[in-house]
């Protein structure tokens, strides 16, 4: 299960995530970027409260990352799987369009 929780501080927007994140519901909190994406940055995930994430979850979030969300209290072994699949280059640009069209044809861009 997974929950996103909205908040917003004087200077952004916090998107608080718990639960697990991976290709069962991942579009939903695609979803809740969709529509933060009238706001302007910055965009923070706070991961703090995940507890389990697929590939799909994490190629995901390095994704967002790499769009310039901030993703806060990420767990260590998230960061390390993220930083594993950007530094060995392992997730091509063809492979997250797949991804994304994985999850019901959504989609985000910040």
């Amino acid at each position: 299960m997974l929950k996103v929780q909205r908040s917003a501080e004087a200077d952004r927007v916090v998107l608080a995530v718990s639960g697990r994140l991976g290709a069962g519901n991942v579009h939903l909190l695609l979803s809740a970027l969709d529509a933060e994406s009238r706001n302007p940055p910055p965009l923070v995930l706070a991961l703090g409260e995940v507890r389990l994430v697929d590939r799909l979850g994490v190629a995901f979030l390095a994704r967002c990352e790499a769009e310039g969300v901030v993703l806060q209290d990420c767990p260590p072994f998230i960061r390390l799987w993220i930083d594993r699949i950007t530094e060995d280059n392992v997730l091509e640009e063809s492979e997250m369009k797949g991804f994304v069209a994985e999850i019901e044809g959504l989609t985000w861009k910040n």
